[in-house]
């Protein structure tokens, strides 16, 4: 299965063109690299707890670079989850 880069809106374009563009996360992938249970997820996504795009009405994908600021920002706060 090939997989597809889609362009993250706000991110710099690459200064290469030859660089890959970000891949973008589905709930499972997030869920198995980050070990939070998917349900836990769309709970996350619906209360507006965590970065994500929509991309359509029914389709949400994660930015890695994105979720790995997320972390770190929260990990600066202390844990707390940013409402």
């Amino acid at each position: 299965m090939k997989s597809t880069s889609i362009a993250v809106l706000g991110a710099p374009a690459p200064t290469n063109p030859e660089e890959p563009l970000e891949r973008l996360l589905t709930y499972a992938e997030l869920s198995r690299e980050t070990g939070i249970a998917k349900g836990t997820l769309y709970a996350m996504v619906s209360g507006g707890r965590i970065p994500y795009l929509r991309l359509g009405k029914r389709s949400v994908r994660f930015s890695r670079n994105a979720i790995n600021e997320w972390f770190a920002a929260d990990a600066v706060r202390g844990g707390e989850v940013a409402k």
